[in-house]
């Protein structure tokens, strides 16, 4: 069997790179509220673990390890390692530290802005070319920025869902929080800002061999500040056409034909970057991802985040397998009560 872990602290962790790392109460009540979501996916015979709202291991309903022939955590890190340690995880079912390293480097944003540059787009009507620059200094930053007319989202290496990543200002206080950044993290990313009209993401997965498969289209919304706020739920079919149909009114269309590229190149160059195209097995990975991209009034815009872990577009989409064809798409939303499955108008 597998033994599944919500770990929604991940990126956090990946961050502080630590097995002593304690994770911030939210990511803490979420993991422990939803400690049962990987069950929208998991097979039968799977098994989830509960981790305590504390973020310790007292109370813990520790498995029988014998019967456990893999992990799958949200994502892996240190502080997931170590905790698995403390509770008697034997070591055939962890990664090595090396591995654990080598998942870091490529969840970093520097990776993510290599893939970026590759990605061939100049072609394709409606969509833009993505605009990034990994910096090490802050001197590289601020310059970055200014090229970009000062219209720029700054982003440390490691964060998400609007969480270490802040809009450029040419003024000393953005100076200090790249220093920082700099200083703890080793550089930032600078990329440019586009009017956005329409928040989505391509979902994939690659396999042990480093082949790439789509899994599907992912509409999600965030808050003001990023926040990530719900996913949209549907049928792959009817989520197809209702992200296409939500894109040409949001004032930022794209054809069919043009889309099935963007995901196949896109496909490709995760490949290159992620799979088989990387000679070095170490330096592969294998398990889910999602590519974050945005519908703006620029044009699409195809990377604007790389998350090398599961994603709760993939969480829509397992979800949205058991829903009819016409059965009108839902919002779904994780609240610290769980799995919420509400009303949702294209109005």
């Amino acid at each position: 069997m597998t033994l599944h872990i919500f770990n929604p602290s991940h990126d956090e962790a990946l961050a502080a790179h630590t097995a002593h790392y304690c994770p911030s109460r939210p990511a803490r009540q979420l993991a422990h509220a939803l400690a049962e979501l990987p069950l929208q996916w998991a097979a039968e015979g799977d098994v989830c673990l509960r981790l305590p709202a504390s973020g310790g291991t007292e109370g813990v309903e520790v498995p029988d390890w014998t019967a456990v022939e893999r992990i799958e955590p949200w994502g892996w890190d240190r502080h997931i390692v170590g905790l698995l340690r403390r509770l008697g995880a034997p070591e055939r079912l962890l990664p090595s530290d090396e591995r654990l390293c080598a998942l870091r480097r490529m969840s970093s944003r520097k990776t993510g802005v290599r893939w970026a540059e590759g990605l061939h787009v100049d072609d394709l009507p409606g969509v833009v070319k993505p605009r990034a620059v990994f910096c090490t200094s802050t001197a590289a930053a601020v310059e970055a920025a200014l090229a970009m007319d000062g219209r720029a989202m700054v982003k440390q290496p490691w964060s998400c869902s609007g969480r270490g990543v802040w809009p450029f200002a040419d003024d000393a206080a953005c100076r200090r929080r790249i220093d920082k950044a700099v200083r703890l993290q080793g550089g930032v990313e600078v990329q440019a800002r586009c009017e956005g009209l329409l928040d989505a993401a391509m979902e994939f997965t690659v396999d042990a061999d480093g082949r790439v498969h789509f899994e599907g289209l992912s509409l999600f919304t965030t808050a003001p500040g990023g926040a990530y706020g719900g996913n949209l739920t549907a049928h792959p079919d009817r989520l197809r056409r209702t992200w296409l149909d939500c894109a040409a009114k949001a004032g930022c269309p794209l054809s069919e034909t043009v889309l099935e590229t963007l995901i196949e190149r896109t496909a490709s160059r995760l490949e290159a970057c992620y799979g088989a195209g990387q000679a070095d097995e170490t330096m592969r990975y294998v398990g889910p991802l999602g590519v974050d991209v945005l519908g703006a009034r620029e044009g699409w815009l195809p990377y604007v985040e790389i998350n090398l872990r599961r994603t709760m577009g993939h969480v829509a989409l397992a979800v949205g397998a058991r829903f009819s064809p016409d059965r009108p798409p839902r919002l779904l939303r994780v609240a610290d009560d769980g799995l919420h499955l509400d009303e949702w108008s294209e109005a």
